[in-house]
Parts: C-alpha cells; structure tokens; sequence
C-alpha cells in the first residue's frame, strides 16, 4: 500500500507539473510577451514614431527629442558651433502667405524668447510629420534665391533676447489634395548636430500677433500646411534678421 500510494502520488505530482507548462506554453503563444523598448527603431534604423508592435503613431506631445531628432531629413547648413540656439530658447510661427499658379509661400519666424543671445545656421534643418502622424517624404532644398529671384548670402546670425528672425518656406510640384497625407508638424533645426524643435502651426486668424509684431497673421483656417504633400518640394531660404518697423516721430 506504501508504494501504491507513492506511486500515486508522484504521478498526481507529474500531472501537476505537466498542466502547469501546458498552461504557460499557451499563456506566451495567445498573450506575446512584448521586449520592452523605448527607443524603438524601424527596419532603416530610424527611430520609430509608432507605439512599439503597433501602427498606431505616437502623440507629437509624447514624443522624446529622440524622435524629433529624426525626423530631421534636411540638416541644418554651416559648421558645427557650441552656441547654436536650443529648441527651448526658440518661439516659432508662420509669417505672411502667399500662391501663385502650383507655388506656395510664407515664412517661418523664429523669436528668441530666453535670456541669452544664440546663433542661427545660414539655412535651418528640417523634416516633415504628416497626418498620418508619421514622417512625409518631402523633397527638401536649401536654395540661396528668395521668393523674388534674387540671389542671397547665407550666413551665420546671431539672435539676441526678443529678436526675430525669418527664412522663406517655398513650396511647389505635386501639391496634397484635400483629403491626401499632408503635413501638419515641421521639426526645425537651429543649427548642424543641435537637437530639432518641433513646431505644429496653428491655425491663424487675421491680424497681427503680439508675440510677433514684425509680421501680419494672415488667415490660413485650421491647416495652414494643408497642400504640403509627399513628393511637393520645399525650398528653405536663409535666415534673416527681421527688422522692426521704424517709428512715427513725435510731431
């Protein structure tokens, strides 16, 4: 009777044993164990905007400097320098709009709004985040012409306490309809190796801004970068110091 019951109980023991890997085995085919992993990149390397083992994209507001960074696809021009402007130092938004015949036009001001003085490559970087959420393959230039075809000179700026600055956004070619991908988030480098500022346009209303006295606020509606498609291309002017409209003399 000993080793019958011994017996027994070895094989309930077994038995045992054998449910429980069952149970686990089937636990890890119908619920993977996802690999933790903040930084996720995709199959080119780059860092993913994408929730890891989901299409889903990722909040602009979650995103890590990081990612910004990659969506950089054009670099900013000129010479790696200590004193470029950080993302944080730098308030961004749209100047005057503009179109003509397949072409569109505005600028992209940038006010320091810290307590220091930094500087501006001749030419910003750039990359483009679609509706989608994801980067938008846009054909990207820095150009040396302005929106009037004159030539220019890039240079290094500095921009100092409440200055402005601005280059020419100029897009043309194959123009996003209504309901295609379009961009919505540009992320915008200061200068070559700095990280990226991310800046989402809003939409504007007419008028003037009192954050941005240099420039009228055209009315754009809701998606002022609503035909910026895959494919358009885009052309970055260089930076200029914006000049502030001279005074009225005392009569």
């Amino acid at each position: 009777m000993t080793v019958q019951r011994k017996n027994r109980a070895k094989g309930v023991l077994i038995g045992l044993l054998l449910l429980a890997t069952v149970f686990l085995l089937t636990q890890n085919f119908f619920f993977p164990q996802q690999e933790p992993s903040a930084e996720p990149t995709d199959e080119t390397g780059q860092e993913r905007l994408t929730y890891p083992g989901s299409d889903a994209a990722i909040p602009l507001s979650e995103l890590s400097q990081k990612q910004i960074n990659s969506i950089v696809q054009l670099s900013a021009s000129g010479e790696s320098a200590p004193n470029y402007c950080s993302p944080d130092q730098i308030q961004l938004n749209l100047g005057s709009f503009d179109a003509a015949t397949g072409s569109r036009f505005t600028q992209l001001v940038a006010t320091n709004v810290s307590t220091r003085g930094s500087a501006l490559a001749p030419h910003p970087g750039l990359g483009v985040v679609g509706s989608d959420g994801l980067r938008l393959k846009v054909e990207l230039e820095h150009t040396s012409i302005d929106i009037n075809g004159k030539p220019t000179t890039p240079r290094t700026i500095v921009l100092e306490p409440n200055e402005q600055a601005w280059t020419d956004l100029m897009w043309t070619g194959a123009l996003a309809g209504s309901e295609e991908n379009h961009a919505t988030a540009l992320a915008v480098q200061f200068g070559p190796g700095m990280d990226a500022a991310l800046f989402s346009p809003p939409g504007q209303d007419a008028g003037r801004h009192p954050n941005f006295p240099h420039y009228p606020r055209y009315d754009w509606g809701a998606d002022p970068l609503h035909d910026l498609g895959s494919g358009t291309k885009l052309r970055l002017g260089q930076w200029n110091l914006a000049t502030p409209p001279a005074k009225a003399k005392a009569a």
